[in-house]
């Protein structure tokens, strides 16, 4: 069975920065690999892959972010204050949603990741790119 990559990396999410676009390229293929497994698994397992795709995103935008802030340093980017803070706002709603799963209310796994491919492509393009000066 062919499953098709829900985002398929184009030149238009290229920030210039060697590093952040391989982050980048990394965190679709997280995104892509979780989207598989929740297309490839029963109901039963529904749970445990949300859980499993919340974590892997969770460590990994973490990382991400502070590789991006350190750049944003760096670079003297004027607008850090407002995009550390979409990072923070970010990871308080995956922190939200986990919290929900571990309590018994999950979110549908498709909505979580509809959610976290929306705010990845949005973030890339609007935000992302303008730090190297880029508009």
């Amino acid at each position: 069975e062919v499953t098709m990559p829900i985002i398929t990396w184009i030149e238009e999410y290229s920030t210039g920065n060697e590093l952040i676009d391989s982050q980048h390229k990394k965190w679709i293929e997280i995104l892509n690999q979780s989207h598989d497994q929740m297309m490839s698994f029963g109901k039963k397992d529904h749970q445990q892959i949300g859980r499993d795709i919340l974590s892997n995103i969770i460590d990994y935008t973490r990382f991400h972010f502070d590789c991006e802030e350190k750049w944003m340093q760096e670079a003297g980017y004027k607008e850090i204050g407002h995009h550390s803070q979409l990072h923070k706002d970010f990871i308080a709603r995956i922190e939200r949603i986990e919290g929900d799963f571990q309590a018994g209310n999950p979110m549908l796994n498709s909505e979580l990741i509809k959610l976290i491919e929306n705010w990845l492509v949005h973030h890339i393009l609007n935000e992302d790119t303008k730090i190297n000066g880029r508009e």
